[in-house]
């Protein structure tokens, strides 16, 4: 009497076969110059005034044109990623803002994909004040991929 899995060999088999065939198909498509930065959010709202500290994650993925994932890519960007505060006034308790791994830090990208978190201290935003996360312009299987920004505007 044959042992049986409930999945045949054959079908793991294809599946096993087909990913890698998808993954061979990502990295030709990057090594044609079809690879970019995407990052998320890429802008977003605020409200001016006092407001306590928050925090907000920011995801940076290696994606083609059609918004795909590359997700064969495992890669470091030294000193890759950085967060700034731009002021349209110096004002009393003015709020500061930091990136996890402080500025400079290594982005570290995981099957096409990685995190950050952008914290601010409670303090005082200005309508027009700006808090900014940006990954630096990267050079990946041969391509350059452009500087991406996340961008945090209070009104």
């Amino acid at each position: 009497m044959p042992i049986t899995t409930g999945k045949s060999l054959e079908s793991e088999s294809s599946k096993s076969l087909g990913n890698q065939m998808r993954k061979l198909n990502q990295m030709m498509k990057a090594l044609s110059n079809d690879i970019q930065f995407s990052i998320g959010p890429t802008a977003l709202a605020g409200t001016a005034g006092t407001l306590g500290a928050f925090s907000r994650t920011v995801t940076i993925k290696v994606t083609d044109s059609t918004g795909k994932v590359h997700d064969w890519c495992n890669y470091q960007v030294v000193s890759g990623i950085s967060a700034s505060l731009t002021t349209v006034a110096t004002v009393a308790g003015q709020s500061t803002i930091s990136l996890t791994g402080g500025n400079g830090a290594t982005l570290n990208i995981v099957r096409g994909v990685a995190t950050t978190v952008i914290s601010a201290t409670s303090g005082s935003w200005s309508a027009g004040d700006k808090a900014i996360v940006k990954v630096s312009k990267a050079t990946i299987a041969g391509s350059t991929l452009a500087t991406v920004k996340s961008t945090q505007t209070f009104a």
